[in-house]
């Protein structure tokens, strides 16, 4: 689980519940960072999505001391400079509650240097690690899971073997403890008295600094639900004194940043999946591909660090190649220079560029992980797969007939829904019109029809196949390639469309060290045989932000039998897909592509002569959470001004009924949904509300929700009190809030705003870090978007008076009035998305030519969106 999906950088805490199979995640500090005075807790599913978190009042020093209890169903956390060990409970919807936080007074267990904590989901029994000694402290809670009178012992570990030791984990199959040695890159399994009875070597996983480690069900979903892996949470920074020195595997050296005499080596966290369950061996290979040429693509203009995918494109005998993360910026450092697909010569020489990522300068923002890319021959189409939205792209280019230029358009398909979690490589089927796609993750090809309802899956684990991130297909023979990624198994296997395995063939030559992307073409000699083309990402720029390896293979492909019956194409007619988890309202029509004609599949297949309609881009129709200015039915639902809908892409419910809880009669204008049942508002006007009293447009309050939807019920209390951090004019309405994952509170205003620190217009946004909350509200202000340098004009029409967060930083808004910026117009029913290039005082950013929420497709013409947040 990478940064980039996760949207954690630097995971350090890590618990596993089995209720909602989530994780809960800590992050760890920079350098220099103080403990902040709240924490953040995280919510993980195993594929990588971040699917909530929750604010606790606590700080947390080492957030490696975290375990979840499921025996009493709460999630524990060690408070080392209080001597507190929290507790807080999960709720019937699997969210955990802060209103439950509990503190117990630990100085009972005598702990000095605590390292890791886990616990015996049978029996509640805690386990800490004390590395002052280094032992295991045992901790058995009392029968109503309070330890006031716990009982409490100790186990002496083994201090020459144990060294540098950190993370607890417990093993539930076998009853033992895990936990992780840094000094001997080392994972080390121990029974309850101490005794190692196995290590396993970590040196080949180029882990940095590793932290908590947790047993859970193993990440592929198609394996047996009772199958464990460990999973180690690694957060990317580690420190060396002077002379100490860092280095990794032979592959990389880090270069240690020097801060205050320490050296910190800057990189980007994850968290590693690790099985104890030998892998399937690769059949026996009947062909070995010899290596014809390799490709440096640090030397290419603009370089390509980590390539993902590769298609072969017959009409130009090319090859177009993208970057999942060129963009990307890790510990300050990137390597973007405007170009994330690259069109190649068979001989490795760029054609020409483009860039399809969100990142300015772009006409079309697709994507930032283009992971795997595809080419249809029949139309012309690219199809790119995004393994962070887990969606497939249909990019038609319209009549230039190139990606990434300005008469493109696009439309998408989701891929979790039928199961696959981790859309990598894609391949066009062109004898039967049909795209298979690898899940890296579950180790599964997926076939789909061209509008995206799943057809088939098989399974290539069984097959010797590890992290399949690419999938080719073979026109000559109607066969698949499908490539392991896995350093242990070069081999690509060749298959049936149905999953029979027909070859193995061993392309450990290359000598890779992440295999990625896959296509099958001509030599590049210009002969009749065919080659295969291997990009290959080297070391990932998670772990060494600063080096650029990427690489492209030439090798020899194993000759083709002909085919006893070589089957004719129809092309049948191109229907517009509709992505299937987001309907468009039934009077929008479809637009339908002309059929081309039956063709017969070659090796050197050109597009048809007439370009295929350009299609208009469809809006993207994802979910959202409104609230309106005005009362007004829509899509079949009576809402009023304090209510808040939930709108799930083709229909609309209502999420938070105002007149259940006495704040009818005011305009609810600002939102933000904490968790499952804890939601942050601001209202247009003074209110008083119940037992709270009298509460200020400038205010924020904490709705903590008993029940949601239609027969809503919960109490307030004060969140924010704007009044004692410089909110006190009439033109300093709080208008639209968000939490940063870092814990600032960001907002806009209805007017001006001058506060200490910062002033900002109703186009603006700034930040409050709070150093403390409720009627003692006071922290520091900076400003984080400045609307008038992205066109947002000073005008009260471009108001911002709604703003949510996605989690890769794009930031969604909605105005006051009519809005019209670079690329995009709409109306203050819309909501449009900005994919900044930075931020503060000089802020940049490119908008997505197409809205996100049209709101007049669902007749809300006359009414205005004032409050929106991404569920």
């Amino acid at each position: 689980m990478e940064a980039n999906q996760t949207g954690l950088s630097n995971p350090a805490g890590l618990a596993f519940s089995p209720k909602t199979n989530a994780f809960f995640v800590l992050e760890a500090r920079g350098q220099g960072q103080p403990p902040p005075f709240d924490t953040n807790i995280f919510k993980l599913t195993s594929y990588s999505e971040q699917i909530g978190s929750v604010r606790i009042a606590a700080e947390l020093p080492d957030p490696i001391n975290i375990a979840f209890d499921p025996h009493a169903g709460r999630l524990l956390l060690y408070r080392a400079s209080a001597n507190q060990l929290l507790a807080i409970q999960e709720n019937q919807g699997g969210n955990l509650d802060p209103a439950t936080l509990t503190r117990y007074d630990a100085r009972r267990f005598g702990l000095q240097t605590p390292q890791g904590m886990t616990v015996d989901p049978a029996s509640g029994l805690t386990f800490f690690l004390d590395t002052t000694g280094p032992r295991i402290v045992r901790i058995e809670p009392e029968p109503d899971g309070s330890f006031d009178q716990a009982v409490i012992s100790s186990v002496n570990l083994p201090s020459a073997e144990l060294m540098d030791v950190r993370g607890l984990a417990f093993d539930p199959t076998t009853g033992h403890l895990h936990l992780v040695s840094l000094a001997n890159q080392k994972l080390y399994e121990l029974t309850q008295t101490g005794q190692v009875v196995d290590s396993r070597d970590l040196t080949g996983f180029r882990v940095i600094n590793p932290q908590g480690v947790v047993f859970a069900p193993s990440g592929d979903q198609t394996d047996d639900p009772l199958e464990m892996s460990l999973y180690l949470a690694d957060s990317g920074l580690a420190a060396a004194h002077p002379g100490q020195g860092i280095s990794q595997t032979q592959e990389g050296q880090y270069e240690a940043q020097p801060v205050g005499g320490i050296a910190y080596v800057q990189s980007a966290g994850q968290i590693l999946e690790l099985s104890f369950i030998e892998l399937p061996a690769p059949a026996a290979s009947s062909f070995t591909a010899p290596l014809i040429n390799t490709t440096d693509l640090s030397t290419i203009s603009p370089p390509s660090p980590d390539p993902s995918g590769l298609a072969y494109l017959a009409s130009s005998n090319t090859l177009l190649m993208s970057d999942g993360e060129v963009e990307e910026t890790v510990g300050g450092i990137t390597h973007f220079e405007g170009a994330n697909v690259w069109e190649l010569t068979l001989g490795g020489s760029v054609v020409r560029t483009a860039n399809i990522s969100k990142v300015a300068p772009t006409v079309v923002p697709l994507t930032n992980e283009p992971t795997g890319a595809a080419w249809n021959p029949i139309n012309g189409h690219f199809f790119i797969t995004d393994d962070g939205l887990k969606e497939v792209f249909d990019l038609n280019p319209g009549p230039d007939r190139q990606i990434g230029t300005s008469d493109d358009t696009w439309i998408s398909f989701d891929t979790l829904a039928g199961g696959n979690a981790d859309p990598e490589g894609i391949a066009f089927d062109t004898w039967n019109n049909r795209l298979f796609v690898a899940d890296g993750v579950n180790m599964e090809v997926y076939q789909y029809t061209l509008a995206g309802s799943l057809v088939d899956q098989f399974d290539v684990e069984a097959y010797g196949v590890v992290d399949p991130e690419s999938v080719e297909y073979n026109p000559d023979t109607g066969t698949l390639y499908v490539m392991s990624s896995n350093r242990q198994n070069r081999v690509i296997i060749e298959t049936t469309t149905s999953g029979a395995l027909l070859q193995t063939i061993d392309i450990s030559l290359a000598n890779s060290i992440k295999p990625a992307g896959l296509a099958y073409a001509p030599a590049s000699s210009g002969s009749a045989l065919s080659s295969f083309y291997i990009v290959d990402r080297g070391i990932d720029n998670n772990t060494d932000p600063k080096i650029i390896d990427g690489k492209m293979y030439e090798m020899a492909a194993p000759s083709s039998p002909e085919p006893s019956n070589t089957p004719t194409v129809t092309a049948t007619p191109t229907i517009t897909p509709t992505p299937s988890d987001t309907p468009l309202p039934t009077d929008t029509p479809t637009v339908t592509a002309t059929p081309t004609e039956t063709q017969t599949p070659t090796n050197t297949l050109l597009p048809p002569d007439t370009p295929t309609p350009t299609n208009t881009p469809e809006p993207l129709m994802a979910s959202v959470r409104l609230s309106l200015v005005n009362n007004a039915t829509v899509g079949g639902v009576a809402v009023r001004d304090e209510d808040i809908l939930d709108f799930n892409g083709t229909s609309f419910t209502l999420y938070f009924d105002g007149s259940d809880v006495g704040v009818g009669g005011v305009d609810l204008d600002a939102f933000y949904v904490v968790d499952g049942d804890t939601i942050l508002m601001s209202f247009d006007n003074p209110v008083t509300i119940g037992v709270l009293g009298s509460v200020d447009d400038s205010d924020i309050v904490q709705f903590d929700a008993s029940s949601l939807g239609t027969n809503t019920g919960g109490s307030f209390g004060l969140y924010f009190d704007g009044s004692a951090v410089g909110l006190d004019t009439n033109g300093e309405d709080i208008d639209a809030i968000e939490l940063l994952p870092d814990g600032r509170l960001l907002i806009s205003t209805s007017g001006g705003a001058s506060v200490l620190g910062a002033s900002g217009a109703d186009e603006d946004l700034l930040t409050f870090t709070p150093i403390s909350l409720g009627a003692t509200t006071s922290g520091t202000w900076a400003i984080y978007f400045d609307g008038s340098d992205v066109g947002l004009s000073t005008s009260s029409e471009e108001d911002v008076d709604g703003v949510s967060l996605a989690a890769n930083s794009d930031i969604y808004l909605s105005t006051r009035g009519n809005f019209s910026v670079t690329g995009v117009s709409g109306a203050d029913e819309d909501v449009f998305v900005c994919t900044p290039a930075s931020l503060g005082t000089v802020t940049a950013c490119a908008y997505s030519s197409t809205l996100f929420f049209d709101g007049s497709l669902w007749g809300l013409d006359t009414s205005d969106l004032d409050a929106i947040d991404l569920p």
